[in-house]
């Protein structure tokens, strides 16, 4: 899809032609891909043990599932695309602070969070306001006009955004911990609803659902609480 004009070039060509734009393979497959994970995502939320933030995710996966449906059903395709695609940016970078937590990589974890955090806040909440949501508000009544189907479409957009700034609270959150005490204490999300312990379940936060959204408050426990956590039984 890297040849795609609304990509490249103009997020008004998102709305070039529309209702009678073609839909090219690529696309078509994306979506069917991303309309499987996010599928996927629900029904591991129902049969796994409920996070904290269970009610969160949860409408945060029907809200991506209606919008992926509803944009492929009314050729919304253009612009749906550029959605998942800032959706999908910070993904290769967590699981790359996984990875070097689980390796044991000293401070590596630590930098790839903060790298994960800026990309993540950048994305969701420069990015994704900034050109997506304005081309689906305004850019698209310029081009195509009034529609019914707007309402609902920039609808569903702006609760995303809205979910994304309390993931990135969280982010924030965590990053400030661990600033002021060299570590973090506990996981913002990881815990299960009924758990009152204090300190943070570093396995829950690493091993998690695989959404960069639920792991997005995660990982910064995960980056370094395991290694540390090993040493001080091996001091003992």
């Amino acid at each position: 899809m890297s040849d795609k004009p609304w990509l490249i070039k103009d997020t008004r060509f998102c709305w070039t032609g529309y209702p009678l734009e073609a839909m090219g393979d690529g696309v078509r497959y994306y979506y069917l891909l991303q309309l499987g994970y996010y599928f996927h995502l629900v029904i591991a939320q129902l049969v796994e043990e409920r996070k904290k933030d269970f009610w969160e995710m949860f409408v945060h996966h029907l809200a991506t599932i209606t919008l992926v449906l509803f944009s492929y059903l009314t050729n919304f395709v253009r612009i749906g695309t550029l959605v998942l695609l800032v959706h999908d940016i910070s993904d290769p970078i967590m699981e790359a602070a996984k990875l070097a937590n689980y390796s044991q990589l000293g401070a590596v974890p630590d930098v790839m969070f903060a790298i994960f955090a800026v990309v993540f806040g950048t994305s969701r909440l420069y990015v994704y306001p900034k050109y997506v949501i304005y081309s689906a508000m305004y850019e698209s009544l310029a081009e195509v006009g009034y529609f019914r189907s707007w309402y609902i479409f920039n609808g569903l957009l702006i609760l995303l955004l809205c979910l994304h700034c309390f993931w990135f609270y969280l982010i924030l959150r965590m990053v400030v911990q661990f600033v002021r005490h060299g570590t973090i204490k506990k996981d913002a999300r990881s815990d299960t609803a009924d758990d009152s312990d204090d300190d943070t379940s570093a396995t829950a936060a690493v091993d998690d659902d695989g959404d960069d959204d639920g792991d997005a408050a995660g990982v910064a426990a995960a980056a370094r609480s395991p290694v540390r956590k090993r040493r001080s039984k091996r001091a003992d």
